[in-house]
């Protein structure tokens, strides 16, 4: 007479709720890895950025490509800070600094902004460059009309830049929050399984 054997029903111990813990720290760490990624990345756009304080101009050595001039209402230039001036009627021009025929401006379609530090920025006028070269951008007031100093940034792909920058760093951040979610869930059914009565 042979005996039926049975395998030993192996019962898994319910999970710690330190597993709670791990998940809050998953998307903490996601939140930061988000964070760094944008301050890093637009420090070095910003590297890319040439400042100048208007009224006034200055000689650009530019490649081809399309460029956007930024209003930089923080910002700080040769150890002196501007903040919040107002450069209503301001008139901008970029030509070859040999000068030829100056390039056409165009105001910028959507809005882009930054703000990084001791700067802060968005975008007013945009122009292409047609082949690389030095350019001259000259800024001033109808009349010669006397306003306080500001500060204008030009630089190519940065609007591009700070919107790819934007959807990786909410990507980063979606799937950090996504894993914690996870994590949350499958604790929570393994601890319920495991200390339901049987």
């Amino acid at each position: 007479m042979s005996e039926q054997t049975r395998r030993p029903t192996v019962e898994r111990p319910a999970p710690g709720r330190m597993w709670y813990a791990a998940a809050v720290l998953v998307a903490l760490a996601g939140f930061a890895v988000a964070g760094y990624r944008v301050y890093s990345s637009l420090d070095d756009l910003m590297r890319g950025m040439a400042q100048v304080v208007v009224p006034g101009e200055a000689v650009l050595a530019l490649e081809p490509g399309r460029y956007t001039i930024f209003h930089e209402y923080q910002s700080a230039v040769g150890g002196r800070i501007y903040s919040g001036t107002d450069i209503s009627g301001l008139l901008v021009r970029v030509a070859p600094a040999d000068g030829g025929t100056p390039l056409d401006l165009d105001q910028t379609g959507a809005t882009s902004s930054y703000e990084l530090g001791s700067h802060a920025g968005r975008s007013v006028l945009a122009f292409d460059v047609p082949q690389a070269g030095d350019y001259r951008l000259v800024a001033s007031y109808p009349g010669g009309e006397a306003k306080p100093e500001a500060v204008l940034a030009v630089g190519r792909g940065m609007t591009g830049g700070i919107l790819s920058l934007v959807f990786s760093a909410l990507a980063i951040v979606f799937l950090s929050v996504a894993a914690a979610a996870a994590i949350v869930i499958m604790t929570y059914r393994r601890r319920r399984a495991a200390l339901s009565p049987r």
